[in-house]
């Protein structure tokens, strides 16, 4: 199924069955991108996107207990799906945690909220991973603050059919046919509390650039504005290309349109534990990374040398080592059809569906096993101990 089929509602919808379908699994995702995700891991499990809020809650809590499912695969931390995991608890139901972020961490570190708003996080976050039979997180990282839990590695994955297209309708359209392009995609969040607006180091690198290199910045946001104000002040605005939001089936043309992409996450425990999703978007396309050295991105792009030294939250040297990596790949243009290739083959290798789904359903066995060792049935307490009994 299209992830534009999804809909937030309590009527679960399904994604496409196959040989290894989750059909008996219920997801109650917290999120639009949380239930992309089912569809693409969990095929042919029910998948309710619950939302935010009161009603969120509302819903989530009674898709648990109308689907009468042996386990419960929450996507995400948030109000929803904190609840939902609290009545899959009561009906005694098995409970997977799939997070991809330190939820406290990263909301005292983009800031904005009040004292409350982050308790309310933190006993949030706290309560899901205490529910959780098993842990699913999207960094290896992230394993490392986990202690003494059972957690698997499922990292993001690019969006259904993405893939390299032809970008010279792009091109004309932005004016980019004779530049070096260099871009991102992503929400374009302002950090009250770090100062910044994500995005903000492309744009602070580029008067340290050759003119004919350009950002191409797809997406918006709150800090869009800053963005934009910080490009002026910089006198690189005419150099700077604000798409905004792009239709989905669109996203592929314009990344593909990037000679390179970019990918900064900070050092701290942010950083370290997330993979973000257009590390996959981005390598699917062909087009090749520039990134922090922090996150999964030491693991897929470290080998290849596509990594740039990063220190704490906000780098402020940063941009420097950027130009300077930018300007490098814009002098190495006859190396780019190769380069594309790599980014090709490593998305190959780091993402693969099959793989993944693999995963899930060895961590489905793995909840049902840790289940039947903590509230054995009365027939395997009964032949446990006899010769020729049942193994638990």
């Amino acid at each position: 199924m299209s992830p534009n089929h999804v809909i937030t509602s309590e009527r679960p919808i399904r994604g496409e069955a196959t040989t290894d379908s989750f059909e008996d699994l219920l997801v109650v995702a917290h999120s639009f991108s949380g239930a992309v995700r089912a569809l693409q891991i969990l095929p042919g499990a029910k998948v309710v996107l619950a939302g935010a809020g009161p009603r969120g809650v509302a819903r989530a809590m009674r898709a648990v207990a109308r689907h009468h499912t042996k386990c419960v695969w929450l996507v995400d931390t948030g109000q929803s799906t904190c609840a939902a995991g609290l009545v899959a608890r009561v009906l005694n139901r098995g409970v997977v945690v799939d997070t991809g972020d330190a939820a406290f961490a990263l909301a005292r570190s983009v800031g904005g909220r009040s004292a409350r708003g982050l308790l309310a996080v933190g006993i949030g976050e706290r309560l899901m991973l205490y529910l959780a039979d098993h842990i699913v997180v999207r960094g290896h990282q992230h394993i490392r603050y986990l202690p003494h839990r059972r957690a698997t590695v499922i990292p993001d994955l690019p969006p259904p059919g993405i893939g390299p297209v032809d970008a010279r309708h792009v091109k004309a359209e932005w004016k980019l046919e004779e530049q070096f392009v260099v871009g991102l995609v992503g929400s374009l969040a302002f950090a009250p509390r770090r100062g910044v607006s994500y995005g903000w180091d492309l744009v602070e690198s580029l008067p340290q650039c050759r003119n004919d290199v350009v950002a191409l910045i797809v997406g918006d946001g709150d800090g869009r504005a800053w963005l934009e104000q910080r490009a002026r002040d910089l006198g690189v605005h005419d150099r700077c290309r604000f798409v905004g939001r792009v239709a989905d089936l669109r996203i592929a043309e314009f990344v593909s349109a990037m000679d390179v992409a970019i990918s900064t996450q900070s050092t701290d425990i942010v950083g370290q534990v997330r993979t973000t999703g257009k590390l996959p978007l981005y390598l699917s396309c062909g087009t090749p990374v520039i990134a922090s050295h922090s996150g999964e991105a030491i693991r897929i792009l470290g080998p290849v040398g596509w990594t740039l030294p990063y220190e704490g939250v906000v780098d402020r040297s940063y941009p420097g080592r950027l130009a300077r990596a930018i300007e490098q790949a814009r002098q190495e243009r006859s190396q780019h059809t190769l380069r594309r290739a790599t980014a090709l083959r490593l998305a190959e290798a780091a993402f693969d569906r099959t793989g993944f789904r693999e995963r899930a359903q060895q961590v489905l066995v793995a909840v049902q096993a840790h289940r039947a060792s903590k509230w054995p049935s009365p027939v395997s307490r009964f032949t446990s101990g006899a010769p020729g009994g049942a193994r638990q």
